[in-house]
């Protein structure tokens, strides 16, 4: 079983390389020259974009492979 505070501890130890990946993907993205800059103001919408396509990209490295918890996954994405 894992309490809260187990659960809070690990999710905390993988937060500062998760947000170094998912960073990292986003400037990848923004220089891929897929988009054009040029053609964004100087708003949130070109970061939001990246961003979002960046989550996507680096979630397989987290996405467990046992397809119990893939169901578990499917079961809180109703949520």
């Amino acid at each position: 079983m894992q309490t809260q505070e187990q659960f809070e501890q690990k999710l905390d130890s993988m937060m500062p390389k998760l947000l170094t990946v998912i960073r990292e993907e986003a400037i990848r993205l923004f220089k891929s020259g897929a988009v054009d800059p040029e053609a964004h103001l100087d708003n949130y919408v070109l970061p939001k974009i990246c961003l979002i396509i960046a989550l996507g990209n680096t979630s397989d490295q987290y996405t467990p492979s046992n397809p119990s918890d893939k169901r578990e996954m499917a079961k809180l994405q109703k949520f």
